[in-house]
């Protein structure tokens, strides 16, 4: 049953497993709650080259937010705001690694005001927050979500200043952006505390357990197999060999009367360098079906109904990078360079 079709009396149905499991149904359930239509999408994509011109302005601001307490200013040295440690000297909003870090918020303020018909658009929210729980990162960045949540709220105080006095706005198209406006960031809020509040954990729990049980299982049919196999190549050769000696003389077998203990070591050797071999090729086959999944057209945005996301059938993984600054260079601007789907 769809998890969104009317079930009685104009109540839809939502499969609560799907939302904590299916990233498309949860996109999908939060537009259709916040009616977040095709019209919105529209809007905010109009008036997003305001928001875009503002954003040297708005980061600069931000950043004087943060360095006016010592917890957030002392994470920019930290890289956490767990950490209670004693910092002589604090940057200030002059500092290299400031004007470093400006970089960052800019690219994902940009991202911000792109285009929310795409699925890559929710994607992008939602690795910004696992970025900051500190489990993703080689070199762990821990912001607590009171401080991720303070941040989105003065994001969203600063974007709101800066419709309501741009002058080139009229009062019905600012009213509209600023309901548009409203509901992406609640998404964005809920994308960046599912990262950090664990509900639903029975479901990611019962997914993982079972793909450890098929991954056991699978091990174990591959070594069943190979033993099998080992067993019976053994047997032939021990028989083979059993043959030559009754049909020749000792003397005309070469190293007959040698013992060969590592046979059947070579044996197994050689099966198991197969059994990777062939999971290997299965592996990279996996991976490039996934690669074209995810590139797929999505629906299109045409009327004024919410987006209804379909998920690929697997995910990979994107923070498979070796240095910390290409690391999270790569996960700010991630798809900035990629061409916009019509």
């Amino acid at each position: 049953m769809d998890p969104l079709s009317p079930v009685k009396n104009d109540i839809r149905h939502v499969e609560r497993k799907e939302l904590y499991t299916d990233f498309g149904r949860r996109m999908e359930y939060l537009q259709t709650f916040l009616s977040f239509t095709d019209d919105d999408i529209i809007i905010f994509n109009k008036g997003s080259k305001y928001l875009k011109a503002a954003i040297p302005r708005l980061t600069h601001r931000l950043y004087e937010k943060m360095l006016e307490f010592d917890i957030t200013a002392r994470a920019l040295r930290t890289r956490s705001t767990a950490s209670d440690a004693h910092i002589d000297d604090l940057f200030t909003i002059d500092s290299p690694h400031v004007q470093r870090r400006k970089i960052f918020w800019k690219w994902y303020l940009t991202r911000l005001c792109s285009d929310p018909g795409q699925i890559e658009y929710w994607e992008y929210l939602e690795k910004v927050g696992r970025m900051h729980t500190g489990k993703v990162l080689m070199h762990p960045l821990t912001i607590e979500y009171m401080h991720m949540n303070a941040c989105l709220g003065y994001v969203k105080e600063l974007l709101l200043e800066t419709i309501s006095v741009h002058p080139d706005m009229t009062v019905k198209f600012k009213f509209a952006l600023i309901r548009s406006l409203s509901k992406v960031l609640c998404i964005q809020n809920d994308l960046i505390s599912k990262c950090y509040i664990h509900e639903g954990q029975e479901f990611t729990d019962e997914a993982s357990n079972t793909d450890n049980a098929s991954n056991t299982d699978t091990t174990s049919n591959m070594d069943s197999c190979s033993t099998m196999d080992n067993a019976s190549t053994t047997n032939s050769e021990v028989s083979s060999v059993a043959q030559d000696k009754q049909g020749h003389p000792s003397c005309l077998i070469p190293g007959f009367g040698q013992s060969r203990p590592n046979s059947a070591e070579d044996v197994r050797s050689s099966r198991d360098r197969s059994a990777s071999a062939s999971v290997s090729v299965d592996l990279d086959r996996v991976s490039s079906t996934a690669e074209k999944a995810v590139s797929l057209d999505r629906p299109s945005t045409s009327g004024s109904h919410p987006i209804a996301y379909s998920t690929s059938p697997a995910f990979a993984s994107p923070f498979a990078v070796g240095h910390i600054h290409n690391f999270e260079t790569k996960i700010w601007s991630g798809g900035m360079k990629q061409k916009r789907r019509v």
